[in-house]
């Protein structure tokens, strides 16, 4: 996807619900409700190198954003593929 088209999508849901806050889960084909993710993307918004750039790579005209599963209960998640 596009960086243009999921600001499009993003303005969409802001049209139809107003500046609302946004989470990120993640789910896979056993979960209902899914995990809650932390999504640390710091583009210069913030002052200090290099603390102001967080979450984001680009390079070869792709950009990757990092998002990190929290930890619940004092447990660190692992992600891992059932068989």
């Amino acid at each position: 996807m596009k960086i243009s088209e999921l600001i499009a999508k993003l303005e969409i849901i802001k049209e139809r619900s107003g500046d609302t806050e946004l989470t990120f889960k993640v789910k896979d084909g056993y979960d209902r409700y899914g995990y809650d993710m932390d999504f640390d993307l710091r583009v210069g918004d913030t002052t200090g190198d290099p603390t102001d750039w967080c979450g984001s790579y680009t390079n070869a005209g792709w950009t990757k954003l990092d998002f990190y599963l929290r930890n619940e209960n004092n447990k660190y998640p692992k992600v891992t593929f059932r068989k």
